[in-house]
C-alpha cells in the first residue's frame, strides 16, 4: 500500500510507541515498507512500555488531550477508561494483532538448581512477588525443588516494573486468577490486584526497573534475581526460565510450551490464543492480555 503512494516532496511520517513485546515485529515491517516504497518514509516505533505508549497516544503533553503525541500506540492491556474518556471524541480503535508469552526468569547458578530446572507454582510466585517469601531456601520453594542447594538465607532479588506495564498486568492477572489467597501484601494482607500499575512491596530486596531492557539487565546482572518479561526477549538474552505448572499439571517453561503442539498443530501460545478467542475473552474481555 505504501509503495503505491505518489512521491512526495517531504517525508511521510508514522510514529508509534508502546509495549516492548512486538517491537521487533514493528521494526521489521517498517523496514519492509521503507524498502518497498518510492516515497520518502519516516517510520518509527519506540519500545517504552504499554502505559507510556497509551499516554503518548492519548495526549501531546501531560493533560493536553487535544492531539496525540504519536500516530499509534501499542499495549498488551486495554486503554484505561480515564484516558479513553478524554480521547473518545477523536475516535480510537483497538486492534488485536499479536500474542506472546510472558515468562518468569531468574539468575540462580545452574549447578545449584539441578537438572530438572527451577519449578515455581503460582502460589509460590504470589508469595515471592508480594514479599512473603524472601529467601531461595524457603520451605515453599524447596517443596517443589528438593535438589535446590542455595546457601542458607540467600535473598531473592526481585525485579519489578515501574510505570504502566502490560507484563505486570499479565503477571498480576495470572496470580490473581491462580492463587488470589496468597497474592496479598506481606505486611498488610491487602490484595495486590491485577493491573498494569499495582502497589509493590517497599522491601530492600525489590528493585524498580523500567521496561523490558531494564528487567533484562536486572536479571542478567544481579545474582539470585527473579523477574518477569516477554519470553522472547528473555530467551534471546539466554536467561534461565522458571517452569510453571499448566492446566494438565505439567511443569513447562514458555520455550517448552512453544515447542509443543496440540491436535490442531497449534503451539502453546497459539493454542492459548485460540482458546481465548473461542471463549470470547479476546477481544471482548477487558482484562485479556494481548497486543
Amino acid at each position: 500500500l505504501l509503495a503505491a503512494l505518489p512521491v512526495a516532496s517531504h517525508a511521510q511520517s508514522l510514529d508509534g510507541s508502546g509495549t516492548t513485546n512486538p517491537s521487533k515485529f514493528f521494526w521489521k515491517i517498517m523496514d519492509m515498507f521503507k524498502a518497498s516504497s518510492t516515497a520518502d518514509l519516516s517510520l518509527t516505533y519506540r519500545a517504552v512500555g504499554s502505559g507510556t505508549g497509551q499516554k503518548e497516544f492519548s495526549q501531546a503533553a501531560a493533560g493536553n488531550f487535544t492531539a496525540p503525541l504519536t500516530d499509534f500506540g501499542s499495549g498488551d492491556i486495554p486503554m484505561p477508561s480515564d484516558l479513553y474518556a478524554n480521547i473518545s471524541a477523536r475516535g480510537m480503535v483497538h486492534v488485536p494483532f499479536s500474542l506472546g508469552a510472558i515468562g518468569v526468569f531468574h539468575s540462580l547458578p545452574p549447578a545449584l538448581v539441578g537438572n530438572e530446572g527451577l519449578k515455581l507454582s503460582a502460589c509460590v510466585l504470589a508469595k515471592i512477588f508480594s514479599g512473603q517469601v524472601t529467601t531461595w531456601d524457603h520451605a515453599d520453594i524447596k517443596a517443589d525443588n528438593p535438589s535446590l542447594s542455595v546457601p542458607a538465607g540467600t535473598q531473592i532479588k526481585v525485579g519489578r516494573r515501574t510505570l504502566g506495564s502490560s507484563s505486570t498486568g499479565g503477571l498480576s492477572g495470572y496470580l490473581t486468577a491462580k492463587c488470589s489467597a496468597d497474592w496479598k501484601m506481606h505486611d498488610t494482607g491487602a490484595a495486590m490486584g491485577d493491573s498494569g500499575s499495582i502497589t509493590w512491596p517497599t522491601l530492600a530486596t525489590f528493585t524498580k526497573v523500567e521496561g523490558s531492557p531494564g528487567m533484562l539487565d536486572h536479571i542478567a546482572g544481579t545474582p539470585y534475581a527473579i523477574g518477569y518479561l516477554d519470553a522472547g526477549h528473555g530467551h534471546q538474552r539466554g536467561l534461565a526460565e522458571a517452569k510453571l505448572k499448566n492446566e494438565d499439571g505439567i511443569w513447562l517453561t514458555s520455550a517448552e510450551a512453544l515447542a509443543r503442539v496440540d491436535a490442531s498443530g497449534n503451539n502453546g501460545v497459539a493454542a492459548a490464543g485460540k482458546a481465548a478467542v473461542d471463549a470470547a475473552a479476546i477481544p471482548a474481555l477487558p482484562t485479556a492480555d494481548f497486543s
